[in-house]
C-alpha cells in the first residue's frame, strides 16, 4: 500500500477519519475531503508529521459534480491517480413513517447518500479504467439490507448504495478494478447527533463498533491480494441482532 494515493470522503469524523488514519500508517498519500475543512487540515497536518506521508484536505461536497470536477483538476499531478476511493460521506436526518417524514430530510439523505457516492464513482473510475487498476470501497450500511419503521428514506438510501455497488462492479467485469461495499451495524460516531440535531450520550450502555473496528475491515479489505475480491462485508456490534434489536447494559 506504499505511496498508493487513497481518497477518503466524510474524513472529518467517524468512520472516514478512522480510516484515513490506517491508510497514513501504511504509508498512502491521501486526498481528504469533507465540508468542514479545518478538520480535515488539522487531521491532515497530524497525519503528516507522524507518519511521514503527503496528505491534502479539500473541501468536498459530494453533491456538486462540478464542483468535485475542479477540486480533482486542481490537486497536484501525482495525486489525481487515485489507487483506492473510500466514499464514506453519509447521514441520516430525522425519524418520521414515510406518511410524514420530512420532504428535505429526504432530499438531504439522496443527494448525500446515493448521488454523493454515484457522483464521486463517476469522478474517479474513468482514470482507474483507463489504468487497469484500482479500488473503489463504498460505506454501506445494515440500514440497506433490512428496513425499519421510520427510517424508511435512510433504508432507501443505504439499498441503493448496495445496488449502485453491485451494478458498478457488473460494469468493470473483464478489469482489474475491485469493488467493495462495507456494511457497519451501529457504530459509536456523531451519526445519532446529526441525525436528531443535539449531542447527548445515545450509544449508553451499548458497546457499539469503533470507527477504528470499520476502519480496520477498510484497509483488509484493500490489502487484500489483487485477485481477491471482498464485494460485500457485513459487520455487526456483538450485542445487535438487527437494526432495532439492540441490547443495552444495565438498562
Amino acid at each position: 500500500m506504499e505511496r498508493k494515493v487513497v481518497m477518503i470522503t466524510g474524513a472529518s469524523s467517524g468512520i472516514g477519519q478512522a480510516t484515513a488514519r490506517v491508510f497514513a500508517e501504511k504509508g498512502c498519500s491521501l486526498i481528504l475531503g469533507a465540508r468542514r475543512v479545518e478538520r480535515i487540515e488539522k487531521l491532515c497536518n497530524e497525519l503528516e508529521k507522524e507518519c511521514k506521508i503527503q496528505a491534502v484536505a479539500v473541501f468536498m461536497d459530494v453533491r456538486n459534480y462540478a464542483e468535485l470536477e475542479k477540486t480533482m483538476n486542481s490537486l497536484p499531478e501525482e495525486l489525481r491517480k487515485v489507487d483506492v476511493l473510500v466514499n464514506s460521506a453519509g447521514l441520516s436526518l430525522g425519524a418520521g413513517k414515510a406518511q410524514d417524514a420530512d420532504l428535505q430530510n429526504f432530499d438531504t439523505m439522496f443527494d448525500v447518500n446515493v448521488k454523493g457516492v454515484y457522483n464521486m464513482t463517476r469522478l474517479i473510475l474513468p482514470g482507474m479504467v483507463e489504468r487497469n487498476s484500482g479500488h473503489i470501497i463504498n460505506i454501506g450500511s445494515i440500514a440497506g439490507l433490512a428496513a425499519y419503521s421510520t427510517g424508511s428514506a435512510y433504508c432507501a438510501s443505504k439499498a441503493a448504495v448496495k445496488t449502485f455497488t453491485e451494478a458498478t462492479r457488473l460494469d468493470v467485469h473483464g478489469s482489474d478494478i475491485r469493488v467493495t461495499l462495507v456494511e457497519p451495524g451501529m457504530t459509536s460516531t456523531e451519526f445519532m447527533a446529526v441525525k436528531f440535531g443535539e449531542v447527548k450520550d445515545y450509544y449508553s450502555g451499548v458497546e457499539c463498533l469503533l470507527p477504528e473496528n470499520v476502519a480496520d475491515i477498510v484497509l483488509y479489505c484493500a490489502m487484500c491480494p489483487p485477485n481477491v475480491n471482498i464485494t460485500e462485508l457485513v459487520v455487526w456490534p456483538t450485542h445487535q441482532a438487527a437494526a432495532t434489536q439492540v441490547y443495552r447494559r444495565n438498562q
